[in-house]
């Protein structure tokens, strides 16, 4: 090997890792904080991008595999399924790519340049494509990826470990090459599929948040007509009061003005200091006793949470809407909320009576309504604010009482 080659060599092995941490990094969220975490994160995809994968030499690709979890999982700072996810599929990119270059007698010389090139390639892709800042899924998505990723390692470690070299070696290598390259596109195109169902979630993400602001905008219209309504009738309603003041019946004056005060002020409802979750309760108590329902709300909730309005409003609305789906139909129509934020926690409890019976399968609850494809998302859109903010969710239906109970950590760093 001549000096330049050697120096191509070093060149190239130094300035991968930095390609490997950037596509990193748009799934996973680096630790910060300290300068040495960088350090360690580059340490460790040093040692693992460059490490010499033979076919049929199972030591190198075992006793780099324990030094790459445990640095993925200690140097970035996401959901443990996330980074069991990422971990798969990036260490089948790798081991793939490193096995296919390495084992290859007629490019011995410049297995670094095509390493350099290869990731240089993954970059200038993922550059083009990748526009968000950062790629996150839901807990059950991830724990999907991890699954998948499964297969794509498995073939790698079979090729590697499990293939000897023997008198049918030139054929278990023609084998093992032929796998290798599927392998290392199933390990991209997960990558890809990250994309993809991210991109479905937040498509998700932002219809709820319409839907959201159409209650607020529905909201707003009814008060504004309640207002033309007032505006069109105040000359009638000083008249009536002139009327009552005239004939000296002050008494029912008074009686007047205060009707007019409950009038002016329909949906002010104070259940809590929370502007936003005092809003979700107003509008969801009113529908529910416009079907008859009777409604107790208990509520100490401060004015801010660490949880973002959207997440509320979706949980608190999903929440109201399952139990007036199922109190609408019961013969006793009650719903009961009782909420606190105390301790370092959120807390909510939701119960409501019932009659059809539950819809549940693997201990899961489902929609009763004739098509369930069309609904029952309302527990699916909890668990994940739920698994979000790293909370608990127990649901019991049982004496003719549905009991949602929820518990959320207001001091947990969100995923």
């Amino acid at each position: 090997m001549t000096v330049l080659t050697y120096l191509t060599a070093y060149v190239c092995g130094i300035s991968i890792p930095f390609f490997a941490m950037w596509l990193t990094s748009k799934f996973l969220t680096p630790r910060n904080g300290k300068w040495f975490w960088g350090v360690l994160r580059f340490a460790v995809f040093v040692v693992t991008l460059n490490m010499v994968i033979y076919i049929a030499d199972p030591v190198n690709i075992l006793y780099t595999l324990p030094m790459f979890v445990l640095g993925i999982f200690y140097l970035y700072t996401d959901t443990w399924a996330a980074k069991l996810a990422v971990t798969l599929v990036l260490y089948s990119l790798i081991m793939s790519m490193n096995a296919l270059i390495d084992s290859s007698r007629y490019l011995h010389d410049f297995y670094q340049l095509l390493r350099f090139t290869a990731w240089l390639i993954i970059f200038s892709v993922g550059y083009w494509r990748l526009r968000e800042e950062r790629y996150t899924l839901s807990p059950h998505l991830y724990k999907l990826i991890s699954a998948l990723a499964l297969l794509p390692l498995s073939a790698t470690f079979a090729v590697v470990t499990l293939t000897g070299y023997d008198d049918n070696s030139m054929h278990n290598v023609a084998i093992a090459f032929t796998i290798l390259p599927f392998v290392l596109f199933s390990a991209l195109v997960l990558l890809y599929a990250i994309t993809l169902l991210y991109q479905h979630e937040k498509i998700q993400s932002e219809n709820q948040l319409y839907q959201v602001r159409s209650v607020y905008w529905n909201s707003i219209e009814q008060e504004q007509l309640q207002i033309r309504r007032l505006r069109h009738d105040i000359s009638n309603h000083f008249a009536a009061l002139s009327g009552f003041l005239e004939s000296g019946n002050c008494a029912r004056a008074l009686e007047y003005v205060n009707g007019l005060q409950s009038i002016t002020h329909p949906h002010t409802t104070p259940y809590c200091a929370h502007e936003t979750i005092n809003a979700v309760l107003t509008a969801k108590v009113a529908a529910a006793k416009a079907v008859g329902i009777r409604c107790t709300i208990t509520a100490r909730i401060p004015d801010a949470l660490p949880i973002s309005d959207l997440d509320l409003t979706a949980l608190f609305g999903n929440a109201f809407d399952n139990a007036i789906e199922a109190a609408r139909d019961s013969t006793d129509k009650i719903i009961t909320l009782r909420t606190r934020a105390d301790k370092g926690m959120l807390m909510i409890r939701m119960q409501n009576s019932y009659n059809a019976p539950r819809n549940t399968k693997n201990g899961q609850f489902f929609t009763t309504k004739p098509d369930p494809h069309m609904h029952g998302f309302g527990l699916k859109i909890m668990e994940t604010i739920i698994d979000k903010y790293k909370g608990s969710l127990d649901v019991t239906a049982q004496n003719s009482v549905f009991d949602v109970v929820i518990a959320i950590p207001l001091d947990f760093p969100v995923s």
